[in-house]
């Protein structure tokens, strides 16, 4: 019912001149940035740094492996789910929100899209990872990918001399000239 109202509110929105509707997510294109450090999926032909910049995303460490109990659920359980899963993630940073700069916190994720679960499964590597997700406007987090690197958007400036881009300039919004 509520996919419903938005969806009817967004296209009033649009035929009253407004903003149109937003594109309906099918996520079938893996994009990573020239390090290949970062690697999502979106559904938009876009540069990783694009990609951050037109949403407002959550990067946190957690692992790909199943959680040891129900109680305790990791990524490899959100792989799985049919339904929204809550996982701790460590060290979370927000490219949209200075303040919101914790040690750890519990982000409720929604079932991965199948290109995202392919991409995790075809992984290689360490069981710990940068998680990637994108939050939508009710406060659900969506996996979208992940990092081989640390992400923090307040606090690293410093440009990758591969991507001639660093964390900072990943922050939600228009980019600065």
């Amino acid at each position: 019912m509520r996919r419903v109202l938005t969806a009817m509110v967004f296209g009033l929105a649009a035929v009253a001149g407004a903003a149109p509707a937003p594109k309906v997510a099918s996520a079938d294109r893996v994009v990573a940035n020239p390090s290949k450090d970062i690697v999502v999926v979106t559904d938009r032909d876009e540069s990783v740094k694009d990609f951050f910049r037109r949403q407002r995303m959550v990067v946190g460490a957690t692992s790909v492996e199943k959680g040891v109990t129900a109680d305790f659920p990791h990524l490899g359980d959100v792989l799985e789910a049919d339904k929204p899963v809550t996982v701790f993630v460590s060290l979370p940073a927000w490219n949209d929100d200075e303040s919101l700069q914790f040690y750890a916190t519990r982000l409720r994720i929604a079932p991965p899209a199948a290109a995202v679960v392919k991409l995790f499964k075809d992984r290689k590597g360490d069981s710990r990872v940068e998680a990637v997700f994108r939050r939508d406007a009710d406060g659900l987090h969506h996996l979208v990918g992940y990092a081989t690197r640390r992400l923090d958007f307040y606090r690293d400036a410093k440009a990758n001399e591969t991507d001639g881009f660093g964390p900072a300039d990943l922050k939600f919004g228009p980019e600065k000239k």
